[in-house]
């Protein structure tokens, strides 16, 4: 906050100092005016609000550059996730991909329920071999990893659709 009030003084005597001074030296030409007496307090707050815009429109400029720098970085980190994704999905028994998809449509399921509701499917195993989930050892409770849920759902979506349309 204190490097704009700075910069704000400092482009306000900038403007102050240059077209404003000009003006205002000018006025007393045309001779006697009203506006010679509050021509100096008009200029001055003028300047100011012409200072303050400049001063926000160049910290947008810089706004809109690292959000743009930041949306390239993330679907380059997107396409990046989604090759590696592509690579351990593959290795995937189709009851794993399917255990995946149940953890998508549950949220998140209990210990207990996932050995009910899957049986044969290793999550402790698929645990170890990806990084897709997540388990809590207190609650004892499954989901898939922040990180990847996008990035999977997408995929298992595509998986599921190219297979209702084979």
């Amino acid at each position: 906050m204190w490097q704009f009030f700075k910069n704000l003084w400092w482009l306000w005597l900038v403007l102050m100092s240059g077209i404003a001074s000009i003006i205002l030296g000018a006025i007393p030409a045309f001779g006697e005016t009203p506006l010679r007496a509050v021509g100096f307090w008009l200029a001055s707050y003028a300047c100011l609000i012409v200072a303050g815009f400049v001063l926000w429109f160049k910290e947008y400029l810089q706004v809109k550059a690292l959000a743009e720098k930041l949306e390239k970085q993330e679907r380059a980190l997107t396409a990046d996730r989604s090759e590696r994704a592509k690579e351990r999905l593959a290795s995937l028994t189709g009851k794993e991909r399917n255990a995946l998809n149940q953890l998508f449509i549950e949220g998140r399921m209990h210990g207990d329920r996932v050995r009910a509701l899957l049986p044969g499917v290793d999550f402790v195993q698929m645990n170890h071999a990806t990084p897709f989930l997540n388990h809590d050892a207190v609650s004892d409770f499954w989901v898939v990893h922040q990180d990847w849920q996008e990035v999977l759902r997408r995929l298992l979506s595509e998986e599921g659709s190219g297979g209702d349309a084979a």
